[in-house]
């Protein structure tokens, strides 16, 4: 069988692109977020079964995604420690970097 992929829109300077359709899950998750991120629970919810491994893949496609450990409460009320939240920053261009609002970041890091 055959593995399709789906073409996601990103909503800043680099306007979409082609991931496999169990990476368009993490990714549209996290860039409807915005700045308040995704938790792993909330991907796992969505049917993400290991969202650190997508965040992983889509990493080395391209994707800027910064990672903090932060609280979250998971879905019988247990508070939980040490979540990863994902935000979505940005996407590696050829030859260059953009952030979110368009700017060059290669300098910065």
């Amino acid at each position: 069988m055959r593995r399709s992929s789906v073409t996601v829109h990103l909503p800043h300077l680099v306007p979409e692109v082609d991931v496999p359709r169990h990476l368009s899950v993490p990714l549209t998750l996290m860039t409807k977020a915005g700045a308040q991120g995704v938790t792993t629970l909330e991907l796992q919810a969505a049917g993400c079964l290991y969202p650190s491994k997508s965040v992983s893949k889509l990493k080395e496609r391209g994707a800027l995604i910064r990672t903090e450990k932060c609280k979250a409460i998971d879905v019988h009320g247990t508070s939980r420690r040490s979540i990863a939240r994902y935000t979505y920053q940005g996407w590696v261009m050829e030859k260059e970097m953009a952030d979110k609002d368009g700017n060059n970041i290669k300098d910065r890091l």
